[in-house]
């Protein structure tokens, strides 16, 4: 077997197109095939779904690598395919997710902190739990956002880039899906 890793992927997506040999392909696969794992996984939050979307956008790549007309970096293009992808995809699950409400009952005890802090580790926990359970309930595209800026860390500049919109865009969505966060969590938890 050929080692292509010494190629740059810019060299290996023309040895590709010109030769129509897949094994130059194979190695952009290996190079790339944990990253969109693990986006597609941030995204779905589902590791069965999460290595279904990386097979079906690394293969979507490979069929539309002609497509890819180096304006950016390979990285950034398959960035936005599997950010494209996992977004349809959180959509059509959300049209076919039937939402059930239940009440839970919380009891409230009197019980004070001791000495370990425990009390206050289940306060935090239970924090989280409530944050988790809002941000899973956000829509695609909030949450999305949200996982670039917070989790991902990137700038405002490098989100609107990659989703080819304002950086005043970005902010303004950002605002929204900040405070839809909060205004959930006071309505359910206040």
């Amino acid at each position: 077997m050929i080692d292509h890793s010494q190629y740059s992927d810019k060299e290996i997506i023309e040895k590709t197109l010109a030769s129509g040999d897949l094994s130059f392909f194979g190695e952009l696969y290996d190079r790339y095939a944990n990253k969109v794992f693990r986006k597609c996984y941030a995204m779905v939050q589902n590791e069965s779904d999460a290595q279904d979307l990386t097979q079906t956008i690394l293969t979507k790549a490979m069929l539309n690598l002609s497509k890819f007309k180096f304006r950016s970096t390979f990285a950034t293009w398959l960035y936005r395919i599997t950010y494209n992808a996992c977004l349809d995809f959180l959509r059509l699950k959300q049209k076919k997710r039937k939402v059930i409400i239940s009440n839970v009952d919380f009891e409230h005890s009197n019980v004070s902190e001791n000495e370990d802090g425990i009390e206050s580790k289940k306060t935090l926990e239970l924090e989280i739990n409530r944050v988790n359970e809002i941000f899973e309930e956000l829509a695609g595209p909030d949450r999305v956002l949200l996982l670039m800026k917070y989790q991902d860390g990137l700038t405002v500049p490098i989100i609107a880039d990659q989703l080819k919109i304002s950086e005043s865009a970005v902010k303004m969505r950002l605002h929204r899906a900040r405070k839809k966060v909060v205004e959930t969590y006071k309505e359910k938890f206040n």
